[in-house]
């Protein structure tokens, strides 16, 4: 009991460290695409979620979203992001703009490493199909 207590009482001090520069984000949580953890402590990325920090993720260091909302669990964070429309810009030096048969995408990551994708047609509403998949995932608290 000593030692949740002990664990509890730093996640909460992290959280305050973090929260007491606003406006700055920080790298709270880090993820392989085994979801073995490379960096920081879950318990203080649930506590940030519970207190309602903005937190962000970043897949591969290629993209980086915002979560629109959270799940919270014992041992996970799940991130929900869904104003994804997919694009043409590939890699800097290939095309930019939106795809000719541009689909709405809208993703679920958690601190497993797991990332899951459904895509839509845009206006259309018509399933353009699912993925699920892994990758290393980093978690930032502003």
């Amino acid at each position: 009991m000593a030692i949740k207590n002990s664990l509890t009482f730093l996640a909460g001090l992290a959280l305050f460290m973090l929260m007491s520069d606003a406006g700055a984000w920080t790298l709270v949580y880090a993820n392989d695409a085994t979801g073995k953890l490379t960096y920081g402590n879950l318990i203080a990325l649930r506590e940030a979620a519970k207190q309602g920090a903005n937190i962000k993720v970043s897949l591969n260091d290629s993209s980086v979203m915002p979560c629109q909302e959270l799940a919270i669990g014992t041992d996970y964070v799940t991130c929900m992001y869904t104003t994804g429309i997919s694009t043409d810009y590939v890699f800097p030096g290939t095309t930019f703009g939106f795809a000719d048969d541009a689909y709405y995408g809208y993703y679920m990551l958690n601190t497993k490493g797991q990332v899951a994708v459904s895509r839509w047609s845009v206006g259309e509403h018509v399933d353009k199909g699912k993925t699920l998949f892994t990758r290393a995932i980093k978690w930032f608290v502003e």
